[in-house]
């Protein structure tokens, strides 16, 4: 599955009763696929609390102030609020599941195969298995066993 040449596709034949906003949609780099509907609905305040992530309303402010803008913004590290702007939404739509696809970097046209990424809200003595899996091996390698 290539999501870029889907994203071009998709950007080139808008057809009526396509949902929007589209589920597949990409970066020069990277492209990302969203199920049809998302895992979760819930304010922002529920989101924060729910996945520990004290400071997400400032990171959407910061986020959303910075590409008004036209400027970069990074994805690390604590955000400072900035008072001078108004979050005009309150409730988030969060997918558990999506799919990430980059290009490869010596081969622009090039495409790696799209891994999985899954979220879930932090949990309290679970014992979590940590796998990374290779398209070319036959069995996933587990490199991290740890009890959270």
């Amino acid at each position: 599955m290539d999501y870029f040449k889907v994203t071009v596709a998709l950007a080139n034949n808008m057809r009526p009763g396509v949902p929007l906003p589209l589920q597949t949609f990409a970066s020069s780099t990277m492209a990302f696929h969203l199920a049809l509907k998302p895992s979760f609905s819930m304010t922002i305040t529920e989101a924060s609390e729910r996945f520990s992530l004290p400071d997400l309303n400032d990171a959407i402010q910061v986020c959303l102030d910075r590409c008004s803008n036209g400027e970069p913004h990074d994805l690390t590290g604590r955000r400072p609020a900035t008072f001078d702007s108004i979050l005009l939404m309150d409730r988030l739509q969060i997918w558990s599941k999506i799919w990430v696809q980059l290009r490869t970097w010596h081969n622009p046209e090039s495409v790696k195969p799209p891994q999985t990424l899954v979220i879930a809200p932090p949990c309290n003595n679970i014992l979590v298995a940590v796998m990374i899996v290779q398209s070319s091996a036959l069995q996933p390698v587990v490199i991290g066993l740890a009890e959270v």
